[in-house]
């Protein structure tokens, strides 16, 4: 089990140099340019592309402002849209995709979640004061949006401060037993291996 604060958070440039993305964690070894997945957040301040994530899936989820409409160009060539106007929306496209984003009214901030397509399946699940139970999955993530968070695993109970980040990994617990999570407003994050 790791906790992560938001001091250990690290902000870089957006790969195709149009903004910038505070990075909360990434896989052992991982790379801006090569890495297995990736959690991240940014500011979207105006309309314009996403970053090329080909060979990744993407799931975005909207944290503040209005919204954004993501505006897809299929490899047929043919347009896909997906709009987030309510907190913690959830988009989930592909990573190679042409995308651009079109602010609805003002900037946004965003949640993202980029794993290797072809390495992880991923669910998402957003708390609003409510419980979740999950079972044990290779890597289990959550991060605490609005005020605290309660998680639950093999007999220990741990609270996780708003804007921290916490990540389980199957091999960190004593027992396959399910891992609960209760919370106010919380993104949690199941990666298994395909």
């Amino acid at each position: 089990m790791q906790i992560i604060p938001p001091n250990d958070f690290k902000r870089l440039p957006w790969k195709n140099g149009k903004g910038e993305t505070i990075e909360l964690a990434i896989n052992e070894g991982g790379t801006m340019a090569d890495f297995d997945w990736r959690i991240s957040m940014a500011k979207v301040t105006e309309d314009g592309p996403f970053s090329d994530f080909s060979g990744y899936q993407r799931q975005l989820l909207l944290l503040e402002g209005v919204g954004i409409t993501l505006k897809h160009q299929n490899h047929d060539g043919r347009h896909q849209y997906q709009t987030l106007a309510t907190p913690l929306a959830v988009a989930n496209f592909d990573g190679g995709l042409m995308t651009s984003g079109v602010l609805i009214n003002g900037p946004i901030s965003d949640f993202n979640l980029i794993v290797k397509a072809a390495k992880y399946q991923t669910d998402v699940h957003v708390l609003q004061a409510s419980t979740l139970t999950l079972p044990l999955s290779q890597l289990l993530f959550a991060y605490a949006v609005t005020g605290s968070c309660e998680v639950t695993f093999s007999n220990n109970t741990i609270t996780l401060p708003q804007g921290y980040l916490v990540r389980l990994a199957a091999d960190d617990l004593a027992s396959s037993s399910p891992v609960n999570f209760s919370g106010e407003r919380v993104i949690i994050m199941s990666l298994a291996l395909l």
